[in-house]
């Protein structure tokens, strides 16, 4: 890893001043933009669409149609915006989005119509967790005011320029294009991890028709990953050269922590995340009922998991979003004009009312189930503790009994 606050004052008056003008100013409005880094690409065809052609094609992201339509799209950039030449890829990091979402968040969550009404204690006491990032505004909404703002900046720079924002919106393999950029490497998690940021972060692209030499006053690639690096120094951020990306990635493809620690096998052995079985698909994008093994593996989850990137070494220097607890019947009690009011700006708006309540309603059952379990019965006659199916380690082998 890179050395930071190596050099004396004059060793870094001299490298301030021999850094190109254009990416200076491009570092400069990215602070003022309150980014959490950046880097710049050339566009031409993705690394990665071969694979990611090929995990489409064998049904791994199955479910979610915005990829699978027209997976061609995503081949190259030019066909979000045609005279593409260069892109931005900036980061926006959870931490940031946390704290301008706090006031707003506890509005939300304090609303009586997010309150147990139920008399029976039982049901009153069932609740299902909303992932932390989930619980704030929309980073969407945060991230794109902000590309705006980067794109605004490059029309005043360069009268004439193209420019197109993407926030996971457009058909961009921004993963991809977040590591070409040299932003960090892909986990086994199929998560971008960043030297500072770990995986907790959001991404985000400006698209232009300016040219990368242009754009960053570089050269060449070589070039602008140096004058990036001086400025990471700068700001006593830590760095990594591609070798070291290069050598994280394979150190984090032995690691397999995340691997081990899904509840439903949904990362594979080569890095891809298998939709099907990944409970962010079953609990936001899914529109049909639950089945029974994934219901088991929900283990209180009312709106996404994250539990890949909670045991990642990446992030044990990152502090997470705690999630937030709603009660079942509460969530089940919504009607579509208050679950709108209520959640419009946040990610959770992204599952609809009905799926929310079909989480919930999976989640409740489920508790029933367990409570039922418990009581005296023929098969179980002593009222035996009954092994806890949803713990991580006993789900996990059922699981890999049913799809392997």
């Amino acid at each position: 890893m890179t050395e930071l606050g190596i050099g004396t004052r004059a060793d870094t008056d001299a490298t301030r001043d021999s850094l190109p003008e254009p990416t200076r100013a491009l570092h400069t409005v990215m602070r003022e933009l309150k980014l959490d880094d950046w880097s710049a690409a050339t566009i031409g065809e993705a690394a990665s669409f071969p694979l990611f052609l090929e995990r489409v094609r064998s049904g791994l992201c199955d479910g979610l149609s915005y990829l699978t339509s027209e997976p061609e799209a995503r081949r190259s950039p030019s066909s979000a915006l045609p005279n593409a030449r260069a892109m931005l890829v900036v980061a926006l990091a959870e931490a940031r989005v946390r704290a301008e979402s706090a006031s707003a968040t506890a509005m939300i969550y304090n609303a009586p119509e997010l309150q147990s009404q139920s008399c029976d204690a039982a049901r009153g006491n069932a609740v299902g967790a909303v992932s932390g990032y989930a619980t704030c505004l929309d980073y969407h909404d945060l991230m794109r005011a902000r590309l705006k703002g980067l794109a605004r900046f490059l029309t005043a720079r360069f009268p004439g320029a193209s420019t197109r924002c993407a926030v996971d919106t457009a058909p961009i393999l921004e993963k991809n294009w977040a590591v070409e950029s040299g932003l960090g490497f892909i986990g086994l998690n199929s998560l971008v991890i960043n030297p500072t940021l770990g995986s907790r972060f959001f991404l985000g692209e400006v698209l232009t028709s300016i040219s990368f030499e242009e754009l960053t006053g570089c050269a060449t690639r070589e070039e602008f990953d140096a004058a990036r690096d001086a400025l990471a120094r700068e700001d006593g951020r830590t760095i990594w050269t591609r070798e070291e990306r290069m050598k994280l990635r394979e150190r984090c493809l032995l690691c397999r922590t995340c691997q081990r620690a899904c509840p439903t096998n949904a990362i594979t052995p080569d890095g891809a995340l298998d939709a099907r079985r990944c409970l962010n698909y079953w609990t936001i994008e899914n529109r049909d009922e639950i089945p029974d093994d994934i219901a088991r593996a929900l283990d209180g989850r009312l709106f996404g998991c994250d539990l890949c990137q909670r045991v990642c070494p990446h992030n044990a220097r990152v502090e997470a979003t705690a999630p937030r607890m709603l009660p079942l019947d509460a969530v089940e009690r919504l009607d579509d004009a208050t679950f709108r009011r209520l959640f419009k700006k946040t990610p959770v708006f992204r599952a609809r009312v009905d799926g929310l309540q079909r989480v919930a309603r999976a989640l409740r059952e489920r508790s029933e189930d367990e409570e039922a379990e418990k009581q005296p019965n023929q098969t179980n006659p002593h009222n035996q503790p009954i092994p806890n199916i949803t713990d991580n380690f006993s789900t996990r082998n059922i699981l890999q009994n049913k799809f392997f």
